[in-house]
């Protein structure tokens, strides 16, 4: 899985398929400007908001911090399916 979110945006892309506002709402409380992930290869990246270099993260990282995003993303899709 392929994972992108833009916080400012308010936009969430698994596997190519965008969920963004006005149904989608999430916050990433520590700077994040955006995350990306990818489940196959256990690697991603965060951009933040501010000055701070960006750092890559492992899969442990993300189940940690971001798992929220894919069950936003999956709370959004259901809503868009009714």
């Amino acid at each position: 899985m392929k994972i992108t979110a833009v916080t400012k945006d308010q936009l969430i892309i698994i596997d190519g398929v965008p969920v963004g506002p006005p149904e989608c709402s999430f916050s990433m409380p520590a700077g994040e400007w955006a995350v990306r992930f990818d489940t196959d290869t256990g690697i991603g990246e965060v951009e933040y908001l501010d000055n701070r270099q960006n750092e890559v993260i492992g899969l442990e990282d993300f189940e940690q911090r971001y798992t929220g995003l894919v069950a936003e993303h999956d709370r959004v899709k259901g809503l868009l399916a009714e």
